[in-house]
């Protein structure tokens, strides 16, 4: 039996049990972060990616946490040094499939890139920042919310 202390330990444990899951959706979005970063013509564009569920149905990371559709919003920061993103749960929404099965139908990520950071350190630093983020989404969706 496993106590849960507090949120740090369970974020642990939960990362654990589905690494893969958290690693494969990480690597995903993390390349279509650095495509549209290249395809980027003005300082703030928005990228959506849509039916996920059918293309990437074959995959267990998608069977373990199904989403369907991701909508970037990705902002060139001359003042800022790092990478920040933000899961954006506010314009998240979780709905159910007619198995009963829960769907993250959309998940939002606002994203920050330094205009003059090397590109990749830039992809690093957003790979590491998206562990952290999709830990979060994965908690929430477990839970059966997204706050």
């Amino acid at each position: 039996m496993i106590l849960i202390v507090n949120e740090t330990q369970y974020n642990k444990i939960l990362l654990d049990n589905k690494t893969s899951t958290i690693s494969e959706w990480v690597k995903y979005v993390n390349d279509i972060i650095l495509m549209n970063i290249n395809k980027m013509e003005l300082n703030e564009e928005t990228f959506i990616n849509k039916n996920l569920i059918l293309k990437l149905n074959k995959f267990d990371f998608n069977k373990d946490l199904p989403i369907d559709s991701f909508i970037f919003n990705l902002i060139k920061n001359k003042n800022i040094n790092d990478p920040n993103i933000t899961f954006n749960p506010y314009w998240t929404t979780l709905t159910e499939n007619k198995e009963g099965k829960k769907i993250l139908k959309e998940v939002e990520f606002d994203v920050e890139i330094p205009i003059n950071l090397d590109t990749n350190i830039t992809m690093k630093i957003i790979k590491e920042k998206l562990i952290k983020e999709f830990i979060i989404i994965l908690n929430n969706y477990n839970k059966g919310i997204i706050i």
